[in-house]
């Protein structure tokens, strides 16, 4: 998958969450997309991701910092959506 495709993914994904006012995009690998809306966490898409795509949006968002991703196995960060 292009740099390009994955942050497509990403920005779709993003917008599904703004959609429903959620605060936090949760993904995890074979698992559905979930979001925290209020102090709840719901199930945002059926879409489930597999290891090669979060392993491709992990180094997109991380950078250089991938490194420290794979020792730690979470990312807690800021992404900016174009207008």
């Amino acid at each position: 998958m292009s740099i390009e495709e994955v942050e497509e993914r990403l920005n779709r994904w993003l917008y599904m969450l703004i959609s429903i006012e959620g605060a936090d995009l949760h993904i995890k690998s074979n698992s559905p997309l979930y979001a925290r809306l209020k102090s709840d966490i719901v199930q945002l898409s059926k879409e489930v991701s597999d290891d090669k795509l979060l392993k491709e949006l992990v180094v997109f968002l991380t950078h250089d910092s991938y490194e420290a991703f794979d020792r730690k196995k979470e990312y807690d960060g800021a992404y900016k959506l174009d207008e």
